[in-house]
């Protein structure tokens, strides 16, 4: 999953000393793993276990006489910072339901298999038994986590930011080439109840609308003082004229009302954006279907079909061959890709 939550127990920092100092040998590996790739979240009780190891660190540097005392010094030092290296969330959010993968006491080791869980770059359906349901509390709740880790004090991710060059194309309802002229001029719900329309429309229609439900829903639900206040939708232009026609004009508002037609709350703002293909590189956009959180790309997943990650026939299904990866390599041409458009868009603004 892309993100572990961990806890230390109150006991560890009292209790530890030279006699048990092995047991977190295991455990501080696996955390500074996970803590390289920023994919660990430590989970602050309100617990003072932070204060208290390093006080413990300063009481004993002061009293160290033997190579054993000066070892188990370098230990707990090790144990703060590895601690302080891990994305913290505090409990005072007032989010109780924050779910804790791992909590660390004096005896117990974290096990090998949760640390592969989670050191994992590639999450395929099965993981989450191909539920949408699963999937939003395995893995998008622990976004939110991240998300709120992030806000905590002021919002560093105040942009979601989806990527997915057909959905336009969808919800024109064309293939092959793009067309010169607008394929039709009703607002999409019409035509979805329009018997003379292409019997495949309602079909490519619901592979963008499922999807985009799904992480709207989410976003909407996180708390308002951490939630980032705009969700960006961005694809292609429908019509093969610049952007700025009247034609695409009219198409965005359309497409707009469809899929963002109830997001209306103070504060916050749910937009498509189409990106003008007269201002991108020959093909900049192959392989882009990712979600990007944070105006400086912080996180990156890269869905292998996009927004269609919901099977359009069941929506409580997640389509049986999508695999989501959270992108590490930050210098892929991808990642800058997606970067550079990013900080266009926002210094348009």
């Amino acid at each position: 999953m892309p993100f572990l939550t961990y806890s230390i127990e109150p006991e560890l920092a009292e209790n530890f000393d030279q006699t048990n100092a092995k047991n977190i040998e295991k455990f501080l590996t696996y955390i500074d793993l996970l803590n390289n790739k920023k994919r660990a979240i430590l989970v602050d009780k309100n617990n003072k276990v932070l204060e208290n190891l390093s006080k413990k660190y300063f009481d004993t540097i002061g009293k160290i006489s033997s190579i054993d005392e000066h070892i188990f010094s370098e230990k707990i030092q090790s144990l703060v910072r590895i601690l302080n290296d891990s994305i913290q969330y505090k409990n005072k959010f007032g989010d109780s339901g924050t779910k804790i993968d791992f909590e660390k006491n004096i005896k117990n080791e974290i096990d090998k298999n949760l640390f592969n869980k989670f050191n994992n770059d590639v999450f395929p359906p099965s993981l989450f038994k191909f539920s949408v349901k699963i999937f939003e509390e395995e893995f998008l709740n622990k976004i939110k986590t991240y998300i709120i880790s992030k806000n905590s004090e002021k919002r560093k991710i105040n942009y979601l930011f989806v990527f997915h060059k057909e959905a336009s194309k969808y919800l024109e309802g064309y293939s092959g080439k793009k067309p010169n002229f607008p394929i039709s001029d009703k607002d999409i719900k019409d035509r979805l109840k329009d018997p003379k329309e292409n019997h495949f429309y309602k079909t490519n229609v619901m592979k963008i609308k499922s999807g985009l439900n799904v992480l709207v829903n989410w976003w909407v639900q996180i708390p308002k003082v951490f939630r980032p206040k705009n969700f960006v939708f961005l694809s292609d232009t429908p019509i093969n004229v610049y952007k700025s026609h009247r034609y695409n004009i009219d198409k965005r508002k359309k497409m707009s009302k469809y899929l963002f037609e109830n997001c209306k709350e103070d504060g916050f703002k749910a937009e498509l954006i189409f990106l003008d293909p007269f201002d991108l590189r020959k093909q900049w956009w192959k392989h882009k279907r990712h979600f990007v959180f944070g105006e400086d790309s912080s996180l990156i997943v890269d869905s292998e079909f996009g927004i269609e990650f919901v099977n359009e026939y069941d929506e409580e299904k997640i389509n049986d061959i999508n695999k989501f990866v959270i992108v590490s390599d930050k210098e892929n041409l991808q990642s800058k890709d997606l970067s550079q458009q990013i900080d266009l868009m926002l210094k348009s603004k």
